[in-house]
């Protein structure tokens, strides 16, 4: 049987509420202000702040560490937006990159209307700073401001022009074009003896200049004008500053420079052997050491050292006889001071050719009697320095010369026995001395070529002696003929006069070892030098004319200098 549940009626069910009755007179009336809300709001921010304090104050280093890293991303972040923002702008940019020091170049490159390059033109910044263009027509100006600079261009016979650039971070490049408003004229510069152009030379009219570019050509703009000639300079380093007087009409001309090194020479001219000193093309000839009129033509010797500054003159100026022997000075000579001084004296003087500002010789003691040890002295004078210096004595050399920086002689004695008397050489740089064929009395010795030395002894046998390593061995011949070797004063190039096919040869060697002929003429003879390290002078002598002569070793151009009288071959090698 199933269980029966009775379910109440809703009017059978007793509710909890109670109603609960208030009168009005029971409640209690609160007021809260703004200020008390305002003071309960400040207790609540300080208790906040003062938890914050507490916080931090029980923090570990390693929080602490970590919330100072991220304030500082934070403020760096903040900062880099901020930058960011101002560079973004113009009008703030440069003023900002200036003002912590950074700075800009800027590199124009001016030309003409024919594209060519304009030197020499002004270049100046609204600052003042200011540059002129090179030969290639550009001028750089460093450490400029950033932002936006005004730029003025000018050059005597153009139009001035002035432009606007931005300058940048590193380097702006700008090109620009100047228009002629003067006469153009376009000279092409050459080497008068190699024909050869020259680049860097400088065409000058008043103001204007131009300077030639490797073609030789300068393209000089002459400013309005309303004369018919006008008067141009043209000059270029190593060479003598020509002017020449050129229509306005003409549109070019050729112009031939001459070095500005000089020839220096012996001449009898006025009836006595002065020293003249005269432009390569035989100008401006000029007397730079007067003769006394004593000189003795069979004792003068003239030899120039490599630099062409330095000489060494040999010559009985002061007229000297002592013992019936004739005393000649040994004079030093400043050529480009034209002075001359007495740096010794003695007879029989014998130069030897240079060794770089060194020149040694041989001469007799003018004290001492001929039978006397110690008669004759072997001698060195630097140029440079000043300093003479005794290298060996004996009562006389059998043989004796110079080469490559070394000193070669063979003492000897005609009157009694003598120790030591071999060929033995002394090196000049190191004052090394060297004994050669020590059991053979030698007495002939000559430059053979520009690394060998021939030699002969007493029995006529002949031998061939290295000069460098001081080798020697026997050759099966004659000693060839005698050469004096000159020097480039960049020690690089040697040159020596010979003989080929019956004509004078000039012989240049290079450094490697390579030889070749650089010009064949009549006469061609000894002493050579140099001018340069391209150009030598040489001395012709035929039965028409006894002359100087100019020789470039590289074109083999070479033309007259000035007719001289044939002094300055050495006197040498114990003939």
């Amino acid at each position: 049987m199933k269980d029966h549940v009775n379910i109440p009626k809703e009017s059978d069910i007793v509710s909890d509420e109670v109603e609960l009755d208030f009168s009005e007179d029971d409640l209690k009336e609160v007021e809260i202000s703004d200020q008390t809300i305002e003071a309960v709001d400040k207790e609540s921010d300080q208790a906040k702040k003062n938890a914050k304090k507490t916080a931090k104050k029980l923090r570990t280093p390693e929080e602490k560490k970590a919330f100072l890293k991220k304030q500082i991303l934070i403020g760096v972040g903040c900062l880099i937006v901020l930058i960011m923002v101002l560079i973004a702008a113009p009008f703030t940019r440069w003023p900002i990159l200036n003002a912590v020091g950074f700075r800009g170049t800027l590199e124009l490159t001016i030309k003409d209307s024919s594209n060519k390059p304009i030197a020499t033109a002004l270049v100046k910044l609204d600052s003042g700073t200011s540059a002129t263009t090179d030969k290639f027509g550009r001028a750089k100006l460093y450490n400029v401001s950033l932002g936006k600079r005004s730029v003025l261009i000018q050059k005597n016979g153009y139009g001035d022009k002035t432009i606007t650039l931005t300058s940048g971070l590193g380097t702006v490049k700008k090109t620009e074009e100047l228009k002629i408003i003067g006469i153009k004229l376009d000279i092409d510069i050459k080497d008068w003896l190699s024909n050869q152009q020259i680049e860097g030379a400088t065409a000058t009219f008043g103001k204007s200049t131009a300077v030639s570019d490797s073609t030789g050509r300068a393209s000089l703009v002459i400013p309005p004008t309303d004369t018919k000639s006008v008067e141009v300079s043209v000059s270029a380093p190593g060479y003598i500053t020509k002017t020449l007087e050129t229509e306005t009409s003409v549109v070019s001309r050729e112009v031939a420079l001459v070095s500005a090194q000089k020839d220096y020479f012996v001449s009898k001219r006025d009836g006595k052997f002065d020293i003249f000193s005269s432009n390569l093309d035989g100008s401006d000839q000029r007397k730079i050491i007067d003769a006394s009129g004593k000189e003795d033509e069979s004792v003068l010797q003239f030899s120039i050292d490599k630099n062409n500054k330095q000489a060494i003159l040999v010559s009985t100026r002061e007229g000297k006889v002592q013992n019936g022997r004739i005393i000649a000075g040994i004079y030093s000579i400043d050529l480009e001071k034209a002075s001359l001084r007495k740096i010794d004296e003695g007879s029989d003087i014998q130069l030897f050719e240079w060794s770089d500002s060194t020149i040694a010789y041989t001469k007799s003691a003018v004290d001492l009697s001929y039978d006397d040890p110690a008669l004759s002295r072997l001698m060195s004078f630097n140029s440079a320095s000043g300093k003479l210096s005794q290298v060996a004595q004996a009562n006389y050399f059998a043989a004796s010369t110079a080469a490559i920086n070394k000193i070669f002689y063979v003492p000897a004695d005609a009157y009694r026995p003598i120790e030591n008397g071999v060929l033995t050489s002394l090196d000049l740089s190191t004052g090394a001395t060297k004994r050669y064929l020590q059991d053979r009395p030698i007495t002939y010795i000559a430059r053979a070529s520009y690394a060998t030395l021939e030699v002969q002894d007493s029995a006529g046998s002949t031998f061939e002696v290295q000069i460098v390593n001081g080798t020697a061995k026997a050759i099966d011949r004659r000693p060839s003929t005698v050469l004096q070797v000159a020097t480039s004063p960049n020690s690089q190039i040697a040159t020596w006069s010979d003989r080929r096919d019956g004509q004078g040869a000039l012989i240049v060697r290079a450094k490697d070892g390579t030889e070749r002929i650089a010009a064949k003429l009549p006469g061609l003879t000894s002493p050579v030098r140099f001018i340069t390290d391209s150009v030598v002078v040489v001395r012709v002598a035929t039965s028409q004319e006894t002359a100087d002569y100019v020789i470039n070793i590289n074109s083999g151009q070479f033309k007259k200098v000035v007719d001289v009288s044939n002094v300055g071959v050495s006197r040498q090698y114990g003939l």
